[in-house]
Protein backbone atom coordinates (compact mmCIF):
# COMPACT_ATOMS: atom_id res chain seq x y z
CA UNK A 1 0.00 0.00 0.00
CA UNK A 2 2.84 2.38 0.83
CA UNK A 3 4.43 1.61 -2.55
CA UNK A 4 1.19 2.51 -4.32
CA UNK A 5 0.94 5.79 -2.41
CA UNK A 6 4.59 6.57 -3.22
CA UNK A 7 4.03 5.89 -6.91
CA UNK A 8 0.92 8.08 -6.98
CA UNK A 9 2.77 10.89 -5.24
CA UNK A 10 5.69 10.65 -7.70
CA UNK A 11 3.33 10.67 -10.68
CA UNK A 12 1.49 13.71 -9.31
CA UNK A 13 4.75 15.57 -8.70
CA UNK A 14 5.98 14.91 -12.26
CA UNK A 15 2.62 16.03 -13.69
CA UNK A 16 2.73 19.29 -11.73
CA UNK A 17 6.30 20.02 -12.83
CA UNK A 18 5.38 19.53 -16.49
CA UNK A 19 2.68 22.28 -16.37
CA UNK A 20 3.59 24.76 -13.59
CA UNK A 21 1.12 27.46 -14.71
CA UNK A 22 -1.77 25.03 -14.73
CA UNK A 23 -0.69 23.64 -11.37
CA UNK A 24 -0.55 27.08 -9.72
CA UNK A 25 -3.97 27.98 -11.17
CA UNK A 26 -5.52 24.77 -9.85
CA UNK A 27 -4.02 25.31 -6.40
CA UNK A 28 -5.27 28.90 -6.26
CA UNK A 29 -8.78 27.89 -7.36
CA UNK A 30 -8.89 25.11 -4.79
CA UNK A 31 -7.67 27.47 -2.05
CA UNK A 32 -10.26 30.09 -2.99
CA UNK A 33 -13.06 27.52 -3.08
CA UNK A 34 -12.08 26.04 0.27
CA UNK A 35 -11.86 29.54 1.82
CA UNK A 36 -15.28 30.58 0.49
CA UNK A 37 -16.84 27.33 1.65
CA UNK A 38 -15.38 27.78 5.12
CA UNK A 39 -16.64 31.38 5.31
CA UNK A 40 -20.15 30.40 4.18
CA UNK A 41 -20.25 27.53 6.67
CA UNK A 42 -19.17 29.89 9.47
CA UNK A 43 -21.91 32.40 8.62
CA UNK A 44 -24.50 29.64 8.24
CA UNK A 45 -23.60 28.16 11.61
CA UNK A 46 -23.57 31.55 13.37
CA UNK A 47 -26.90 32.71 11.92
CA UNK A 48 -28.96 29.54 11.65
CA UNK A 49 -27.46 26.79 13.80
CA UNK A 50 -26.14 28.45 16.95
CA UNK A 51 -28.84 29.39 19.39
CA UNK A 52 -29.05 32.76 21.12
CA UNK A 53 -27.87 32.94 24.76
CA UNK A 54 -31.48 33.09 25.98
CA UNK A 55 -34.16 30.58 26.91
CA UNK A 56 -36.84 29.72 24.36
CA UNK A 57 -35.40 31.87 21.59
CA UNK A 58 -38.15 30.68 19.22
CA UNK A 59 -40.62 32.76 21.21
CA UNK A 60 -38.68 36.04 20.86
CA UNK A 61 -40.23 38.66 18.57
CA UNK A 62 -39.22 42.17 17.50
CA UNK A 63 -41.53 45.12 18.05
CA UNK A 64 -41.56 48.21 15.83
CA UNK A 65 -43.88 51.12 15.26
CA UNK A 66 -45.74 51.40 11.98
CA UNK A 67 -46.94 54.61 10.34
CA UNK A 68 -48.27 55.72 7.00
CA UNK A 69 -46.54 58.07 4.61
CA UNK A 70 -42.87 58.06 3.66
CA UNK A 71 -41.69 56.51 6.95
CA UNK A 72 -43.15 53.01 7.26
CA UNK A 73 -41.32 52.22 10.51
CA UNK A 74 -40.87 54.59 13.44
CA UNK A 75 -39.08 54.19 16.80
CA UNK A 76 -41.05 53.22 19.90
CA UNK A 77 -40.84 55.62 22.84
CA UNK A 78 -40.17 54.42 26.42
CA UNK A 79 -43.76 55.35 27.35
CA UNK A 80 -45.09 53.07 24.59
CA UNK A 81 -42.79 50.26 25.75
CA UNK A 82 -44.08 50.56 29.33
CA UNK A 83 -47.69 50.70 28.15
CA UNK A 84 -47.19 47.65 25.95
CA UNK A 85 -45.49 45.77 28.80
CA UNK A 86 -48.33 46.55 31.21
CA UNK A 87 -51.30 46.08 28.89
CA UNK A 88 -50.26 43.36 26.44
CA UNK A 89 -51.80 39.93 26.90
CA UNK A 90 -49.69 38.37 24.16
CA UNK A 91 -46.11 38.63 25.44
CA UNK A 92 -44.64 37.74 28.82
CA UNK A 93 -41.99 40.44 28.88
CA UNK A 94 -40.74 43.41 26.87
CA UNK A 95 -37.21 44.82 26.63
CA UNK A 96 -36.04 47.86 24.67
CA UNK A 97 -32.81 49.24 23.30
CA UNK A 98 -32.09 52.98 23.08
CA UNK A 99 -29.70 53.97 20.30
CA UNK A 100 -28.88 56.76 17.84
CA UNK A 101 -29.05 59.87 20.01
CA UNK A 102 -30.14 60.52 23.58
CA UNK A 103 -33.87 60.71 24.17
CA UNK A 104 -35.36 63.25 26.53
CA UNK A 105 -37.67 60.88 28.37
CA UNK A 106 -36.31 59.04 31.40
CA UNK A 107 -35.77 55.28 31.13
CA UNK A 108 -37.13 52.98 33.85
CA UNK A 109 -35.02 50.08 35.15
CA UNK A 110 -37.04 48.41 37.89
CA UNK A 111 -37.51 51.08 40.56
CA UNK A 112 -34.83 53.34 39.08
CA UNK A 113 -35.39 56.18 36.64
CA UNK A 114 -32.39 56.77 34.39
CA UNK A 115 -31.95 60.05 32.54
CA UNK A 116 -29.31 59.88 29.86
CA UNK A 117 -27.25 63.00 29.39
CA UNK A 118 -26.31 64.31 25.99
CA UNK A 119 -23.17 66.36 25.37
CA UNK A 120 -22.32 68.37 22.28
CA UNK A 121 -18.64 68.49 21.36
CA UNK A 122 -17.52 71.13 18.90
CA UNK A 123 -14.30 70.73 16.94
CA UNK A 124 -13.22 74.31 16.25
CA UNK A 125 -10.65 73.12 13.72
CA UNK A 126 -13.56 72.15 11.43
CA UNK A 127 -15.51 75.37 11.92
CA UNK A 128 -14.32 76.83 8.63
CA UNK A 129 -15.90 73.86 6.80
CA UNK A 130 -19.26 74.14 8.54
CA UNK A 131 -21.97 75.79 6.48
CA UNK A 132 -24.46 77.84 8.46
CA UNK A 133 -27.84 77.58 6.75
CA UNK A 134 -30.65 80.08 6.84
CA UNK A 135 -33.81 79.08 8.67
CA UNK A 136 -37.19 79.01 6.99
CA UNK A 137 -39.81 81.36 8.42
CA UNK A 138 -42.73 79.23 9.56
CA UNK A 139 -45.21 82.04 8.91
CA UNK A 140 -44.13 82.41 5.27
CA UNK A 141 -45.69 79.67 3.08
CA UNK A 142 -43.22 80.52 0.32
CA UNK A 143 -40.28 79.33 2.41
CA UNK A 144 -39.95 75.56 2.63
CA UNK A 145 -37.88 74.20 5.49
CA UNK A 146 -36.61 70.77 6.42
CA UNK A 147 -39.13 69.03 8.71
CA UNK A 148 -36.47 66.83 10.32
CA UNK A 149 -32.68 66.64 10.46
CA UNK A 150 -31.23 64.37 7.80
CA UNK A 151 -29.38 64.10 4.50
CA UNK A 152 -30.76 65.23 1.16
CA UNK A 153 -30.95 62.13 -1.05
CA UNK A 154 -33.09 63.51 -3.89
CA UNK A 155 -33.86 66.99 -5.18
CA UNK A 156 -36.63 67.70 -7.68
CA UNK A 157 -36.62 71.49 -7.43
CA UNK A 158 -34.76 73.64 -9.95
CA UNK A 159 -34.62 77.43 -10.04
CA UNK A 160 -37.36 78.76 -12.30
CA UNK A 161 -39.35 75.54 -12.27
CA UNK A 162 -43.06 75.55 -11.50
CA UNK A 163 -44.51 73.47 -8.69
CA UNK A 164 -48.03 72.81 -7.55
CA UNK A 165 -49.18 72.33 -4.00
CA UNK A 166 -48.26 68.83 -2.88
CA UNK A 167 -45.47 68.30 -5.45
CA UNK A 168 -42.37 66.61 -4.11
CA UNK A 169 -39.48 69.04 -3.79
CA UNK A 170 -36.83 66.95 -2.07
CA UNK A 171 -36.29 63.76 -0.07
CA UNK A 172 -34.50 63.50 3.28
CA UNK A 173 -33.08 60.35 4.81
CA UNK A 174 -32.61 59.91 8.54
CA UNK A 175 -32.13 56.66 10.47
CA UNK A 176 -32.71 54.67 7.25
CA UNK A 177 -36.14 56.27 6.80
CA UNK A 178 -37.05 58.65 3.98
CA UNK A 179 -39.23 61.74 4.29
CA UNK A 180 -40.54 63.69 1.31
CA UNK A 181 -40.66 67.50 1.41
CA UNK A 182 -43.77 68.71 -0.41
CA UNK A 183 -44.58 72.13 -1.84
CA UNK A 184 -46.95 73.94 0.55
CA UNK A 185 -48.43 76.09 -2.24
CA UNK A 186 -48.38 76.73 -5.98
CA UNK A 187 -45.45 78.80 -7.16
CA UNK A 188 -42.15 79.11 -8.95
CA UNK A 189 -38.82 78.02 -7.45
CA UNK A 190 -36.91 81.22 -6.68
CA UNK A 191 -33.99 79.77 -4.69
CA UNK A 192 -32.61 76.33 -3.93
CA UNK A 193 -30.51 76.28 -0.77
CA UNK A 194 -29.42 72.62 -0.72
CA UNK A 195 -27.84 69.99 -2.93
CA UNK A 196 -28.00 66.20 -2.96
CA UNK A 197 -25.73 64.88 -0.22
CA UNK A 198 -26.08 67.92 2.05
CA UNK A 199 -26.93 67.45 5.72
CA UNK A 200 -29.63 69.72 7.11
CA UNK A 201 -31.15 70.42 10.49
CA UNK A 202 -34.85 70.76 11.22
CA UNK A 203 -36.06 74.16 10.06
CA UNK A 204 -33.22 74.81 7.60
CA UNK A 205 -34.37 76.59 4.46
CA UNK A 206 -34.55 74.15 1.54
CA UNK A 207 -36.21 76.18 -1.22
CA UNK A 208 -37.87 79.57 -1.55
CA UNK A 209 -40.92 80.02 -3.76
CA UNK A 210 -42.40 83.05 -5.48
CA UNK A 211 -45.82 83.65 -6.96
Amino acid sequence: MLDAVRRDFSFTSRSLRRAPTFSVTVVLILGLAIGMSSAMLTVFRSVLLERLPVKQQDRIVELSGLAGGAASEVPISPAQVRRFREQSRTVNGVAALAHWRVIGEALVDGDRRLSLREAVVTDKSLARNVKVRAKAEAADPMQVGAPIPGMVTALSATVGGKVAKGDKIATLEAMKMQTNILAPADGIIAEVQVSVGDSVEAGDLVVKLRS
